[in-house]
């Protein structure tokens, strides 16, 4: 078949029955997708109004995750999605650097529309007639309920952390290369784990749970802080010490849960949430 047919999206014989890739080898894959569009868009990209610059990067985070999941969904041909999804923020990115006012209007407007461009080149081509026939097993059901909840963890962490006086100017690609290659460590945990599919769901969930509460709480905590709590919670889950959800609330609005925060080292304070009265 030539490259053109390859890569059709229409092509309902580039679509495959099954998912046949593992969910490690799917998510290493979104990670690596979702790491070249953040060093693009960082490296060419300068809006002087750095919260501008920041929702525009984090709507294009959004875009790809959307066009990655449904892309993987319905043609569950992961070669086909990942060339799809990197000319996705090719596109979107070229599209943002037309624009020439950074007004927070304009940028909001173009961004959608530059979101629109995308979806239309992408997801808009997938085949109708074999959307209508779209089965999924109760596997590939729980395959993509992980994909789903995993991208989700991984845009929101960088959510967490980009709101950062580093990321601006002359420190800002340097900043976003530390947060990825942190970002990375912390979610490969999850990838390499010997664990099930329900589990490794269960544990994304959990994790999610447990950042927004960290979150919301009245404290100072900097990207430092924030990377080691979420590295120590998923290096507890790969030892096998489980946590339920109750579990984390309960302590999370301990009444010395902040003050135990500030004052202990991070490991001190996980071993605590974990295993502490």
């Amino acid at each position: 078949m030539e490259t053109s047919k390859k890569t059709n999206i229409f092509e309902i014989q580039n679509y495959n029955k099954t998912l046949t890739n593992s969910n490690g080898i799917i998510l290493s894959k979104f990670c690596e997708v979702i790491n070249e569009y953040l060093f693009h868009i960082t490296e060419n990209i300068i809006i002087q109004n750095r919260e501008y610059y920041i929702f525009i990067l984090l709507r294009g985070l959004t875009t790809i995750k959307h066009i990655f999941n449904t892309m993987l969904l319905y043609t569950k041909n992961l070669d086909l999605t990942i060339y799809h999804t990197k000319k996705a923020y090719l596109f979107y990115v070229e599209f943002i650097g037309q624009m020439s006012d950074d007004t927070n209007s304009y940028l909001q407007l173009n961004s959608k529309d530059a979101t629109l461009f995308v979806y239309k080149k992408t997801i808009f081509e997938i085949n109708n007639e074999y959307r209508k026939q779209f089965i999924l097993n109760n596997d590939e059901k729980e395959q993509f309920k992980l994909i789903d909840v995993f991208s989700k963890l991984v845009i929101e962490m960088f959510e967490t952390v980009i709101y950062n006086e580093n990321f601006k100017g002359e420190t800002r690609i340097s900043y976003m290369m530390y947060i990825q290659k942190m970002i990375n460590k912390a979610v490969n945990k999850i990838i390499i784990m010997d664990k099930k599919v329900k589990e490794k769901i269960d544990i994304c969930e959990k994790y999610l749970f447990y950042k927004n509460l960290l979150k919301n709480k009245c404290i100072i905590m900097d990207e430092g802080l924030f990377f080691n709590l979420s590295n120590l919670f998923f290096k507890k889950i790969q030892n096998d010490t489980d946590i339920s959800i109750e579990d984390i609330g309960k302590k999370m609005y301990h009444k010395d849960s902040d003050e135990k925060i500030v004052t202990k080292t991070p490991l001190k304070f996980t071993n605590w949430l974990f295993n502490g009265k």
